[in-house]
């Protein structure tokens, strides 16, 4: 039981024991003035709750005004032609500037911020991205990014199902390299076997996702899996997994499916609840638009033990006070979500911008394609919504190494000014394009020419 973690034993002798606390003046944990953060989630999930107001300097910054352009939306340099939005993102100017309002506004008084203001701001951000996602905020938490969720949801995945010799952590070879390092970690120290699966030759191959369920189920017979890590959409080779179908595989078979939705909200319609996993780890930062800084952890059962990587005041207490707190540091990012959900809101809604931007990547893959005369790595329907994989002009030699990748993606950005990743499957090199509210139909041109130039 989680309430159980509150106390521990201070020996192997001394069992561990539950303690009560009546919480009066200082109900908060530590020395903190604001009320607990379990209660004030039980707030916020109540009706008729409101949200606390923005201090002046934050609601002024939140309400800048909106640019018809959505470039202008932006900081992005126009000396520059930035079709690489799968990386890192970029933050739209009202998040950016609600995010400097709020670190201002913190230090012109850093106690009463951080003991009286900041929990009852940062619970309402939770309330917020909950009535995004259409989940309950008990049972999500804040966290950096999503790797920050991976390293929680994989540990606690293993440990919920017992991994360990003779068991095995499932993979895909098309997944993210620093969730691969992490399962090499978790298996090295449960002295399990890491199960990566080839899909990416055969999906290349046939041109289509369609053969990852049955390239999993095959896996699934021939090896003791008792952990699955699977892609929403993959970063490097831009594909559109069906994380649903995977799910249900495996939760039959008594496996727990962690999700890495890095790429999830913000790029087509989300459903977390829907897909079947039993962990979710989602960006804020890349298709939403967040100021870096922000991800969401979501649990689905969240009695099971998740541990927060940094044990601080609220452990123990709860899902939500486990992860609020990680100690003094900067909480402008999550804390400028509610100014970020008023945004999208203002420039139309999230989904018609998710419409464009999957319209924007089709005329651009066309564009692409007729002006180098090749192909994309898959079909649209196996594609990831806002990004695709297309195929850098010259004939098929199959010889191509990440090396070529990085020096056709370094003269692209040093001597054209385009940055676009430049990524090699199948001995051949693709140029990864994303789709984003910034982007218009003549970056893709100038990409077609400058891939060109290269050639020359």
């Amino acid at each position: 039981m989680r309430s159980l973690r509150i106390t521990r034993a201070i020996s192997a002798s001394q069992p561990c024991t539950t303690t009560t606390r009546a919480f009066s003046g200082y109900k908060g944990f530590g020395s903190f003035h604001s009320e607990d953060v379990e209660e004030l989630v039980a707030q916020a999930c109540a009706p008729g709750w409101q949200a606390p107001s923005a201090p002046p300097l934050v609601a002024a910054a939140a309400a800048s005004p909106i640019a018809d352009d959505m470039r202008a939306n932006f900081l992005l340099d126009d000396a520059w032609t930035f079709v690489n939005h799968g990386a890192f993102g970029a933050p739209c100017k009202t998040a950016f500037d609600a995010a400097a309002a709020w670190r201002r506004h913190a230090e012109l008084q850093p106690l009463r911020f951080v003991d009286r203001e900041l929990f009852p701001h940062l619970v309402a951000s939770l309330k917020a991205l909950g009535d995004v996602l259409r989940l309950s905020p008990r049972d999500l938490a804040l966290v950096p990014n999503a790797t920050a969720a991976l390293n929680v949801a994989v540990p606690a995945a293993a440990a919920a199902r017992g991994l360990g010799p003779g068991a095995g952590l499932l993979l895909l070879d098309c997944g993210y390299g620093s969730v691969r390092t992490l399962a090499a970690k978790v298996c090295a120290a449960r002295g399990a076997d890491l199960v990566e699966v080839r899909v990416l030759d055969d999906v290349a191959a046939r041109g289509s996702v369609e053969c990852v369920v049955e390239l999993v189920e095959r896996a699934l017979e021939k090896n003791n899996i008792r952990v699955a890590v699977f892609d929403h959409y993959t970063s490097n080779s831009a594909l559109r997994l069906p994380v649903a179908e995977l799910a249900a595989l495996c939760r039959a078979r008594g496996v727990a499916v962690v999700v890495d939705g890095a790429h999830s909200l913000g790029s087509a319609p989300l459903d977390v609840a829907a897909i079947g996993a039993d962990y979710f780890c989602g960006n804020l930062h890349k298709w939403y638009c967040s100021p870096r800084g922000s991800g969401f952890l979501w649990v689905r059962d969240r009695e099971s033990v998740v541990e927060p990587l940094v044990v601080s005041h609220g452990y123990g207490r709860g899902f939500a006070s486990d992860f609020i707190w990680t100690g003094a540091g900067d909480y402008g990012a999550p804390l400028a979500l509610p100014a970020l959900v008023d945004w999208w809101a203002q420039v139309g809604g999230l989904e018609a911008h998710m419409d464009r931007n999957a319209a924007l990547l089709a005329d651009a893959t066309e564009t692409l394609v007729a002006a180098w005369r090749t192909e994309t790595l898959v079909d649209a329907a196996s594609s990831a919504p806002s990004m695709a994989l297309v195929r850098l002009p010259g004939p098929r030699t199959g010889d191509r190494t990440s090396i070529d990748g990085k020096a056709a993606q370094d003269a692209l950005h040093f001597r054209h000014g385009v940055e676009c990743p430049v990524k090699t499957v199948g001995g051949e090199l693709y140029a990864r394009v994303s789709a984003a509210p910034y982007n218009r139909l003549g970056d893709y041109e100038r990409l077609a020419e400058a891939a060109l130039n290269l050639r020359s």
